[in-house]
């Protein structure tokens, strides 16, 4: 379960944050997550608040955006969004292409007050 560490990481580097630009209380805080990243929404909610209790953290609404897989084609630099990485290209048909995103974790923005 990565979320345990994904959520404690989270909570530290929001806390790290707020006290380098003196925000006192964090309202919402939207994640982006990559369809590759496997992380479990539901596990990291509730590692999330678990990790964030007695911090100013606490009580903070999470946000997902969903980052679609998305690749690239070696042949013809053709961008595009399949439904799984070992997919050919819609362009040409070839079978070189690379992940490009899918894979992310970060976060986005804070609201804060």
């Amino acid at each position: 379960m990565h979320e345990v560490k994904l959520a404690t990481e989270t909570v530290a580097h929001v806390v790290g944050v707020m006290g380098e630009r003196s925000i006192e209380r964090v309202l919402g805080i939207t994640v982006e997550i990559g369809v590759l990243s496997c992380v479990e929404r539901s596990i990291f909610e509730f590692c999330f608040a678990v990790a964030a209790e007695g911090t100013p953290v606490e009580g903070a609404e999470l946000t997902f955006l969903e980052r679609p897989l998305t690749l690239c084609c070696a042949a013809c630099e053709q961008e595009f969004f399949p439904e799984c990485p070992g997919d050919a290209c819609i362009s040409c048909g070839s079978m070189k292409t690379q992940v490009i995103a899918g894979r992310e974790f970060a976060i986005k923005s804070l609201e804060v007050c």
